[in-house]
């Protein structure tokens, strides 16, 4: 709770950092300076909701589902929120090119809202997270929980499963064509002799190799 506690505090103080600069700069911003204040404002709502769910369960031991559930739906828009703006930077949107093709953000807006539909049936509808058990005691949960864990809870819910491979498969879309989309636009700045964005972009392409092991050794400890 502690570290969630403090996570608040570091994103609230990103968030006013960037609003200043924002300010500062307020004649020459692009439209992905605005969705980063959207993600910022996100994670921190996310960070809040979760804090409120350990707080509440500190104090007292019993959760309200919608609490939790609020927490999740945050959580979820906070996720897809980051993704994208992470494409649209890998785009060069702000860039290389002011301005994205209407083929480009019809595609955007199918993949982020047919994503953001799956997941919140996923994880807020069917709750598929099992973060949404936590402080939970009915025996059914318990049994899931416990005894079957996140597989078995599959396994209950074929729907679940199903809507775990369609997500899977959107992310794996977004992803993807987020690392095309990165290897593309280094290869126009090193062609433009734009040291100073390559450069940039080279350090974001090693962070995120970096990021993508960290997450996968994770999950692999998760599962273990």
């Amino acid at each position: 709770m502690v570290s969630t506690g403090y996570a608040v505090l570091l994103y609230s103080g990103l968030l006013s950092s960037w609003l200043y600069l924002c300010i500062k700069w307020r004649k020459q911003l692009f439209y992905i300076h605005y969705f980063v204040i959207f993600v910022l404002i996100s994670t921190i709502s996310s960070l809040t909701m979760r804090y409120a769910v350990l707080k509440l369960w500190n104090l007292s031991g019993d959760i309200p589902v919608a609490v939790i559930k609020f927490g999740s739906l945050f959580d979820v828009i906070r996720y897809i929120g980051s993704l994208l703006t992470l494409l649209f930077s890998c785009l060069g949107w702000g860039i290389s090119t002011n301005q994205l093709s209407g083929v480009t953000l019809m595609w955007l807006t199918f993949i982020s809202f047919t994503l953001f539909l799956v997941t919140l049936v996923q994880r807020v509808i069917l709750e598929n997270d099992p973060f949404l058990h936590f402080g939970r005691t009915s025996s059914g949960t318990r049994f899931g929980a416990e005894s079957l864990g996140y597989l078995g809870r599959l396994l209950e819910k074929p729907e679940a499963l199903m809507l775990d491979v369609i997500t899977a498969l959107l992310y794996a879309t977004l992803i993807s064509w987020i690392y095309e989309s990165l290897v593309n636009i280094l290869q126009y700045l090193d062609e433009q002799k734009q040291s100073l964005k390559y450069d940039i972009y080279i350090t974001l392409y090693r962070c995120l190799q970096i990021s993508f092991c960290v997450t996968v050794i994770g999950m692999a400890f998760a599962h273990v």
